[in-house]
């Protein structure tokens, strides 16, 4: 069986240790801010690394249409109650990664870029969640959404995180932005969060098709922000993976995954990225929401499985 979700109490649980709540001071009546940029230009790009499948020396190219179409199924995967065509799968999958900036005291440098996040809607409250160790030399305060044009950024209401200096497993390096004020305030950021209602049931390895990672690599990104025109071209990198075997971690929080095809460079940024698996059940594909990049290099990523999300997520909610 591949325990992809691994629901807590279905293995041994992690020890969580003391908690603390790391909120923001209040920032006005719902504690977050609202800063207008002076026009951020911004675009957004998808870049693809297609998994290469050797057989007999030779290299094909296998797209996630493909993969699905190898297994003799429709192309098309249901997605929260939708079918998803897929030649869109990609794209529909990782839109749910968003990229993370820090707001700066410069006139001039006004933000800079810090990493990834997946924007996750959970029983009710919408939070952006990413890894603690990207946000070092950060203040949890300058940590910010830009809105979808560039013109304004977006601070949270508030962090959660376990205790400074605990790490005893992979889900110590979570930290959850609360957006939920901001996201009621304009109901158009909502519909960048996926709406977190199931782990994936636990399947036989062959029945997994692949598993779609994503984030924004630093050395993707192209910020410029002197002169009269700021801009930010954003690429997001998705990448086509499997479960590296059934050697996994001791740490049962994280499942270690091998990307298809290689990178030439080293992903630093994915951190804090949503990886999604595709995988069959009683004869259809399904698309389920599987975790969270912490970790990785050229050819491997460790994500913390969506079960420990859910039950971090459970965490930060019961002890507001």
């Amino acid at each position: 069986m591949a325990a992809v979700g691994l629901a807590p109490g279905s293995a041994r649980q992690p020890r969580y240790g003391a908690r603390e709540t790391h909120a923001f001071r209040q920032r006005g009546p719902s504690g977050y801010k609202i800063f207008r940029l002076g026009c951020v230009d911004t675009w957004e790009s998808q870049v693809s690394t297609q998994p290469g499948r050797y057989r007999n020396g030779v290299g094909h190219r296998m797209s996630t249409k493909r993969l699905i179409l190898e297994r003799g199924l429709d192309l098309s995967f249901w997605f929260n109650g939708i079918l998803i065509p897929a030649r869109s799968g990609e794209s529909v999958l990782a839109r749910f990664t968003q990229p993370l900036v820090a707001l700066n005291e410069d006139e001039t440098y006004v933000i800079s870029l810090v990493a990834s996040g997946v924007a996750i809607k959970y029983r009710g409250r919408y939070f952006i969640v990413c890894s603690r160790h990207q946000l070092k030399g950060w203040r949890s305060e300058q940590i910010a959404l830009l809105t979808s044009d560039g013109e304004f950024c977006i601070t949270s209401g508030g962090v959660r995180h376990f205790v400074d200096g605990l790490y005893e497993n992979g889900v110590h390096d979570l930290a959850a932005f609360d957006f939920t004020d901001p996201c009621l305030e304009i109901p158009a950021l909502q519909e960048r969060f996926y709406n977190f209602v199931e782990i994936p049931p636990d399947v036989r390895s062959d029945n997994i098709i692949a598993m779609i990672a994503s984030g924004f690599p630093t050395g993707d990104q192209q910020l410029s922000l002197e002169g009269s025109t700021r801009a930010f071209k954003q690429a997001r990198r998705v990448l086509t993976c499997l479960p590296d075997g059934p050697e996994q971690p001791n740490d049962e929080t994280l499942l270690r995954l091998r990307v298809l095809q290689p990178l030439v460079s080293h992903p630093d940024g994915m951190s804090g990225g949503a990886t999604f698996v595709i995988q069959v059940a009683n004869g259809e594909a399904r698309a389920y929401f599987a975790g969270i990049v912490l970790m990785g290099s050229k050819e491997i990523l460790h994500i913390a499985r969506a079960g420990y999300v859910r039950q971090f997520l459970d965490f930060a909610l019961n002890d507001r």
